[in-house]
């Protein structure tokens, strides 16, 4: 049974971290290509896009690994 919730909870919320993900590398690469083009601002633009990938791709797969390791601690004995 504890299987069936995982698989249930990983099918609810793979779309909205996949959602997630596109909007804010759709988000990043606006912002990339409608800031001027000094060099400082796009190193720092690039900067910033790189943290915010990195994480939400890290928080995505917590979430992932979470679910999937996770589940009621009284299932096991």
């Amino acid at each position: 049974m504890s299987q069936i919730k995982k698989l249930g909870t990983l099918i609810l919320f793979l779309p909205i971290l996949l959602v997630s993900n596109y909007l804010t590398f759709t988000i990043v690469i606006n912002f990339i290509t409608t800031w001027p083009e000094s060099l400082p601002r796009q190193i720092l633009i690039a900067a910033t896009a790189s943290v915010c990938l990195t994480l939400n791709l890290i928080v995505s797969a917590g979430l992932i690994c979470g679910i999937v390791r996770g589940g009621d601690s009284d299932d096991e004995i």
